[in-house]
């Protein structure tokens, strides 16, 4: 008879999934985000206490890259108030996306069905988040002499390309863990209710 350890086999540390996200977390954009999250909570303060090398790869990225988002939130390209949604997204990412990352790479460490549960909820709100950057991004115009002139937040084909590279991962990558770790559950809850009609009948 099926038991509940029966179920598809646990996820280990060694799952590509997580281990994907944890490097990305750390890689390219990190420091970027660190600024900017300095910026939003301490304001003008962020000036001050924030390092200078990290204001100025801030500064160096949203000038590389163009990216709206970043540069929006920071003041750099005009009225942060349009990004309000931008900037309760990182928000969330601190005060929850964060802490869950890192209590669901402790669970699966330890190989714990239990933390199933809530890595469908990080997965969700991680992918959904970023799906509406990628949709910022996809629907920025593209820089033309007619932009230039207008003063309009525009980017060129090449830094729309490295900015979708950048975020379309944090987009398909969580949306894999949520869907994967759902059919772990159901497969979970299947044995269970299985297991539960068994005992009512004996």
């Amino acid at each position: 008879m099926d038991t509940i350890f029966d179920c598809r086999p646990p996820v280990s540390s060694n799952h590509p999934t997580l281990h994907h996200v944890g490097h990305s977390s750390t890689s390219f954009n990190f420091s970027t985000d660190r600024s900017l999250l300095l910026y939003l909570l301490f304001g003008d303060m962020a000036q001050a206490i924030r390092p200078q090398a990290l204001a100025s790869h801030s500064s160096w990225y949203v000038s590389m890259s163009g990216d709206p988002l970043i540069g929006g939130a920071m003041g750099i390209f005009g009225n942060q108030s349009e990004l309000s949604w931008f900037k309760s997204f990182l928000y969330l990412e601190v005060l929850f996306q964060l802490p869950v990352f890192v209590i669901g790479a402790h669970g699966l460490w330890r190989d714990s069905r239990r933390i199933y549960g809530l890595l469908v909820l990080y997965g969700a709100s991680t992918c959904t988040t970023t799906l509406a950057c990628v949709a910022t991004v996809i629907n920025t115009p593209t820089t033309s002499a007619a932009t230039i002139a207008q003063q309009v937040i525009s980017i060129t084909p090449e830094q729309r390309a490295m900015l979708l590279s950048s975020y379309v991962p944090f987009f398909v990558i969580p949306l894999y863990l949520a869907v994967d770790m759902a059919l772990r559950l159901q497969k979970l809850a299947c044995v269970g209710i299985r297991a539960l009609e068994s005992s009512k009948q004996d």
